[in-house]
């Protein structure tokens, strides 16, 4: 699924099971939600908590709903800034490389 196409798909399987809220907020709302919540930026805090679960001994998995941008060059990057974040996870499961989003 394309970046573009994910707020259209959001939204008819909002409508499709129901959901009124998410019929609610219809095509743009979620295209703007997603831009809003889309942000790659890596968040110390965040980075500080997984460090603190492994050293506890928990085992530690992230599983996404991202998207690979489809530019090599910003892909590398990504992968590149994401690299250090990455390997602190057990186990990184992504939608983009095994082609299904979580619910």
């Amino acid at each position: 699924l394309a970046p573009g196409a994910f707020a259209q798909s959001i939204f008819d399987e909002a409508r499709a099971r129901g959901f009124e809220d998410g019929v609610k907020l219809g095509v743009q709302g979620w295209a703007e939600l997603l831009r809003t919540i889309g942000g790659h930026s890596i968040r110390p805090s965040m980075v500080t908590a997984i460090r603190r679960l492994r050293e506890a001994g928990f085992t530690v998995a992230a599983l996404t709903n991202n998207f690979s941008p489809s530019d090599p060059a910003a892909r590398a990057a990504l992968e590149q800034e994401q690299a250090p974040v990455r390997s602190l996870f057990h186990a990184f499961v992504e939608s983009a490389v095994v082609g299904l989003r979580k619910p």
